[in-house]
């Protein structure tokens, strides 16, 4: 979908062989692509293998961490209404928020307001890429029967 971003002036989306949608790359997120792509990196995601010195150890890091990811989801879906979890992996949590009139200022306040509260290593918020876009309507398109 880069490639289609850099080159292309104006995009069109089929499903199920109707033409869903048709403009350029930016009017297509704009319309399609509603809301924010949060990333939360939570510290401590993968002790390394020098810092182990037993399972226990090993098991309880696990456990924090799981902890913590809990946490900011919870504090995430408390601060931010309409956020949905898309997916949450060895301390990373992906985020969707589909709030339309939230300004960028609000959601870095929150994610600041986060990143002091819990042991955030890194986040990233960002528009909703053209990729996603076709997926979201890729997501639409029903089997074809035999």
């Amino acid at each position: 979908m880069e490639e289609c971003e850099a080159m292309c002036s104006r995009l069109a989306i089929m499903v199920n062989g109707c033409l869903c949608c048709l403009g350029s790359p930016q009017h297509l997120k704009n319309k399609f692509g509603s809301g924010y792509s949060i990333m939360i990196k939570v510290a401590g995601a993968k002790p390394s293998v020098t810092s182990l010195t037993s399972f226990s150890s090993y098991s309880s890091k696990e456990d924090s961490l799981g902890t913590e990811m809990e946490g900011v989801k919870s504090y995430m879906q408390a601060r931010l209404p309409g956020i949905e979890l898309i997916g949450a992996h060895n301390g990373l949590l992906e985020f969707h928020l589909s709030a339309p009139d939230l300004s960028w200022a609000e959601v870095f306040d929150v994610m600041d307001q986060a990143k002091s509260v819990f042991n955030v290593a890194d986040y990233s918020v960002a528009q909703l890429t053209l990729e996603q876009v076709f997926l979201h309507f890729a997501m639409l398109q029903r089997e074809h029967h035999k």
